[in-house]
């Protein structure tokens, strides 16, 4: 019963990491930070973004660019102008919430791609914090899975019993070796007389 709790941990942490990055992965998953395209777009909102050439870019698209600027990097806005200068095409945008366009030019290496799709804030699967967590959440259970077949292992050794002090204990397993001291480990015993082994019952 203890290794179904730390199984299904494990197997679902596992499966909400690799899965969404299997189904999405020739696309682009973003989470809308700020409100610049409200109502649009809502804070928290998951995006996938397809990869496209900046050719396909027309009016009225929702896109994702690079900034290329520090503090603002990865964008998401509304394109609100599409024009070509010496033979490159550039694209102007405005967040649908703001009163004014960006104050950057976006050309074909900036552009991300065309938002395609927008997913609930709950399933955002591809933030980091998310990611650790379940991440953390399966190295854990693979731990106590670990720790739990080991002493499941130790369990399986014939159960030592001093006939002096009735003390019973199982032998641990120390570099793949049975270790038996050579006196009772009660300290109020100390028999030399007591690794008499018995079978384990068995558990039901």
């Amino acid at each position: 019963m203890k290794k179904a709790y730390l199984i299904i941990p494990l197997v679902v942490s596992i499966g909400l990491v690799i899965i969404p990055v299997a189904y999405f992965s020739s696309n682009v998953l973003i989470t809308v930070k700020s409100d610049s395209m409200f109502p649009t777009l809502n804070l928290g909102d998951q995006l996938v973004v397809n990869r496209v050439d900046i050719n396909e870019i027309k009016e009225g698209d929702v896109i994702a660019f690079d900034t290329h600027f520090e503090h603002t990097g990865i964008t998401v806005s509304r394109v609100v102008e599409v024009s070509e200068k010496n033979g490159e095409i550039e694209i102007r945008t405005k967040g649908d919430h703001n009163d004014h366009p960006d104050t950057w030019t976006i050309r074909q290496d900036s552009l991300i791609g065309l938002v395609s799709e927008v997913n609930d804030p709950l399933l955002g699967l591809q933030e980091e914090a998310v990611r650790y967590t379940l991440i953390a959440v399966a190295v854990i259970s693979s731990i106590l899975l670990v720790k739990e077949f080991l002493k499941k292992k130790a369990l399986e050794i014939e159960q030592l019993y001093c006939f002096r002090c009735n003390n019973r204990w199982y032998p641990r397993i120390i570099d793949g070796k049975v270790k038996i001291p050579d006196t009772c480990p009660n300290k109020d015993c100390r028999s030399p007389y007591w690794n008499t082994p018995r079978k384990k019952n068995k558990e039901k």
